[in-house]
């Protein structure tokens, strides 16, 4: 007898076919873990490394690092809210970054089998060696505009006192300036000079007994002014910060040419940066400035030319600028012919001369303070995780 085994077939097939199914399911799921295992573990090294970053300040590292972390994921797997862990290590010369995710990741299939959710985690490491030497060069605005009182107050103070407060400032002798110290009031260079000691003395502050650093200090007015040298003798520069004076007490002298000075100062730096030997060491440019330049008719009045920012940058050279916004006196002629006009240009013009997010705009002596420290803890990050 003939019999037909084609329903057996058929069967035996269907049978087959659902684990076959489910394999294919599982496989799916597991080929779909590795992949965002993959994408999550690459998201990581760049945490890492940017919690590491020079530009980083200590106490945003967790925060940069996160940031990192998400921006470098897909959507679709930022939906899924993934831990994200960091600690940060100091061992002698050396800093790690540690950092760590974990994620369930939804699965298609095997949740047949009651298991909905996979967990799936990875960890990586970065490391990077304290360095020995950066040299940082101070160029700071000694022209007449410096001398003008650094508050509304003080401008007050100071008319009242001398009967004028712009234009006039350098007159003498005696003149503003001694007039001011004598009566109490505080003029900008005072302030500038003052948070200038503050940012040295916190960057001094983590400064290993191994590492060379070095200032050097320049004024910025009708010409590029080298006052030190660069020295790593810190009470030698601390004394030059104090001892800083304005260019000169006429218009002439105190005149500020911030253009032609920065492609003078610009000369005095390396074709490129150093790498934090000794021999050749890191290279970190300090502005501070109004960001007026000003010479009768000489040059004309308003913001500086970005030209020689660029330059500096492209060099690999960091460029910080702390802009110290002047204090508006309207209804003055002076003040209204020469400086109004350009006022609100002046920042933006700063702001694209300083490297990214290395730009500060200050008004009160509060907000100066407050620049002067966020650039101190750029700088200090800088220095010790320097390679």
């Amino acid at each position: 007898m003939v019999h037909d085994k084609s329903g057996n077939v058929a069967i035996t097939f269907a049978l087959c076919l659902i684990p076959l199914m489910l394999a294919i399911g599982i496989a799916v799921d597991i080929g779909n873990a590795l992949s965002v295992k993959k994408q999550m573990q690459d998201a990581l090294d760049a945490a890492a490394l940017a919690a590491l970053a020079e530009s980083t300040p200590d106490n945003k590292r967790q925060s940069v690092a996160q940031k990192a972390f998400e921006a470098s994921l897909p959507e679709n797997l930022r939906n899924l809210s993934p831990q994200f862990s960091l600690s940060v290590t100091e061992s002698g010369n050396n800093k790690s970054a540690t950092a760590s995710f974990a994620v369930d990741l939804p699965l298609a299939f095997a949740g047949i089998f009651g298991v909905d959710t996979l967990d799936v985690s990875g960890q990586t490491s970065s490391g990077i060696a304290v360095g020995g030497a950066m040299d940082i060069h101070l160029w700071l605005d000694s022209s007449a505009s410096m001398g003008v009182a650094a508050t509304e107050l003080d401008r007050d103070k100071l008319k009242a006192l001398t009967g004028c407060f712009f234009a006039c400032h350098m007159d003498g002798p005696p003149t503003s300036q001694k007039k001011a110290k004598d009566n109490g009031i505080v003029l900008r260079i005072d302030l500038m000079k003052k948070n200038v000691l503050a940012l040295m003395e916190k960057i001094h502050e983590v400064q290993l007994p191994e590492q060379v650093v070095r200032y050097s200090i320049s004024g910025m007015a009708r010409s590029f002014e080298p006052r030190i040298a660069l020295t790593n003798d810190y009470d030698a520069i601390h004394t030059a910060v104090e001892n800083f004076t304005l260019s000169g007490v006429t218009h002439s002298q105190g005149a500020s040419r911030l253009t032609p000075v920065l492609n003078t100062a610009r000369g005095t730096l390396p074709p490129q940066n150093g790498d934090g030997t000794v021999d050749n060491p890191r290279r970190f440019v300090v502005i501070v400035t109004d960001g007026m330049q000003f010479d009768w008719h000489s040059i004309s009045p308003g913001p500086i030319s970005n030209v020689s920012c660029e330059n500096i940058k492209s060099r690999g050279i960091p460029v910080a600028v702390i802009q110290l916004r002047y204090v508006p006196d309207p209804g003055n002629v002076h003040y209204e012919h020469w400086v109004a006009p350009h006022f609100n240009n002046l920042g933006p013009a700063l702001q694209a001369c300083a490297s990214p997010g290395m730009f500060y705009s200050a008004d009160t002596p509060a907000q100066i303070q407050e620049a002067f420290a966020e650039l101190a803890v750029r700088i200090r990050g800088a220095l010790r995780l320097m390679n």
